[in-house]
């Protein structure tokens, strides 16, 4: 297939062809057996992005043998340290020791993205790639803190330590994307604009780990889905922190849960909009699902797929079957109710005179309700950047 001038290289014959193109800028190597090759093929184009794949092997060629210094990204495409913008990696193992390219810098390279490489250093493109805008990162489902907490942490602290050197230190990142382990695994200490968090914050644990990479960041932007929100350590708390300290722009899921139905999640919410007052914020997007505190019963129809997807048999009802009665509403649920989201969205606007305009929405009460209220642009907000509008977690 071909697009434009994204090339997927497939073949050696195919490689062939391709060197006759005068316009090449943009490349997919699926098949790193004819990498080789390709490399011959292109080494006089002007790339200014690559893909490489490392899952499809052949020639006799081992996944462990990626994890040698002339595989790493830095020297393997040193061709294009003057052209090359963005490389984006897919099973690249790189190194487990600190490799060295001192004289290899790519001045243009903006973006960095890696799929699944479960131990990457950051010094080595530190080095490398010094304009560096954006990672995008997704070591995959390799680690979980329960089982590789202590290697982890040893990798998380290589990184960090890595970064106390001279020139191994990005001045800031524009963005970065990944889960919050993949946050841990890098161990960037610079400040990063825009962090977007693909997981969700489910324990204090989490927190602890979160307060850590976010006072490093001390992000602009925050994409964030989070289940603690009333205990003592809570993302509240957080964000009168340096965490906090230059944040403008907030898309914030809370995701309640059984654990939560007995927590006045109203008092809970007013503590968040203390903590947000403290913080610098133009935009605002703050979304409460509660369909986890609901305890009533699936419907039966529900149930029942749900009973045949697992192999399982449901008794059959009958006309006579009395509806059953209906359970009294949680505290969680009672205090969600009586919570004046209008009033909640006039005070912040109030008090935070840099708020430029917010959303606030609470789904999954009972009987579908939903309780949306809007703080509209104010006058003169430049409204051509959509990112915060995005309810994408």
């Amino acid at each position: 297939m071909v697009s434009g001038d994204v090339i997927p290289v497939i073949s050696p014959p195919f490689a062939t062809a391709v060197a006759q193109l005068t316009s090449l800028r943009h490349v997919v190597i699926s098949n790193v057996g004819h990498l080789s090759c390709f490399l011959r093929t292109v080494q006089s184009k002007p790339l200014r992005s690559i893909s490489l794949s490392w899952l499809t092997y052949d020639e006799g060629m081992e996944p462990h043998e990626v994890q040698k210094v002339e595989y790493h990204p830095v020297a393997l495409l040193s061709q294009w340290t003057s052209t090359l913008e963005s490389l984006a990696g897919n099973a690249w193992f790189t190194l487990l020791e600190l490799p060295v390219f001192p004289h290899t810098v790519y001045p243009k390279m903006r973006k960095l993205r890696i799929d699944w490489d479960d131990h990457p250093l950051v010094a080595p493109y530190i080095r490398a790639y010094l304009n560096l805008e954006w990672i995008d990162f997704r070591a995959g489902d390799v680690f979980n803190w329960e089982n590789d907490e202590e290697t982890l942490r040893e990798h998380h602290e290589l990184n960090v330590r890595s970064q106390s050197i001279a020139g191994t230190r990005w001045q800031e990142l524009e963005r970065v994307d990944g889960c919050l382990i993949d946050f841990y695994i890098l161990g960037l200490v610079c400040p990063i604009s825009r962090v977007n968090l693909r997981t969700s914050i489910r324990s204090e644990h989490d927190l602890e780990i979160l307060s850590e990479v976010l006072t490093y960041a001390q992000p602009k932007e925050l994409k964030i889905a989070a289940q603690i929100l009333h205990t003592d350590h809570s993302f509240s708390e957080l964000l009168r922190t340096a965490a906090g300290s230059r944040l403008e722009n907030l898309l914030l899921h809370i995701d309640l849960s059984t654990s939560d139905r007995k927590v006045d999640i109203a008092a809970a919410l007013e503590r968040l909009g203390a903590a947000l007052r403290v913080c610098p914020l133009r935009r605002l997007r703050l979304c409460v699902r509660a369909g986890g505190i609901d305890p009533t019963p699936l419907p039966r129809r529900s149930r029942a797929a749900s009973l045949r997807r697992s192999g399982g048999e449901m008794p059959q009802a009958t006309a006579s079957d009395p509806p059953p009665p209906p359970i009294p509403l949680n505290l969680a649920e009672r205090s969600l109710q009586a919570f004046d989201i209008a009033a909640y969205s006039r005070e912040l606007g109030s008090a935070i005179a840099s708020l430029t305009d917010a959303v606030f929405v609470i789904a999954g009460l009972r009987n579908d309700e939903i309780m949306i209220s809007y703080i509209p642009p104010r006058a003169g907000v430049d409204q051509q950047d959509e990112r915060t509008y995005e309810w994408e977690l």
